[in-house]
């Protein structure tokens, strides 16, 4: 299943419904990369998170739904802990890991991380990951 496409076979979800929220441009300050400069002088880094979420039956009431304001306050707290490593696939890994964990009416998820400063010489660009972890499998449906 490509979730770039936003087009879910029925078979991935239980034949229900589901849509999703995307949060985007969220700045953090990490102290995240192999390179010396990168661990002693930190960053500013860019995240884009979406999440599928099922969404029938909410009867327009906050409580039958995921709170996005409730996962941004996790995102808050937890960024800066897992922040302090040296590669972005595995701060992206244990990040997609705790949301799974804190939310589980998320069924997948899609997180990028984007670096505006590369410490590689005559390198103009930045670079940005992109991660997908898949929730449903692990968890009943309700």
């Amino acid at each position: 299943m490509d979730i770039e496409t936003k087009k879910m076979p029925l078979t991935d979800c239980y034949k229900k419904e589901f849509c999703w929220i995307h949060m985007q441009k969220m700045p953090f300050f990490v102290y995240l990369g192999a390179n010396v400069h990168e661990k002693k002088l930190g960053q500013n880094v860019e995240i884009d998170l979406s999440i599928c979420i099922p969404f029938t039956h909410t009867q327009d009431r906050i409580e039958e739904t995921l709170d996005y304001g409730l996962v941004y306050e996790f995102l808050l707290k937890e960024v800066p802990l897992l922040g302090n490593t040296y590669l972005m696939e595995y701060f992206c890994e244990r990040l997609l890991d705790a949301l799974g964990d804190k939310f589980p009416e998320i069924k997948m998820a899609k997180l990028s991380i984007k670096k505006g400063y590369v410490p590689l010489e005559a390198f103009p660009g930045k670079v940005k990951i992109v991660a997908k972890r898949k929730y449903i499998s692990r968890r009943n449906y309700p």
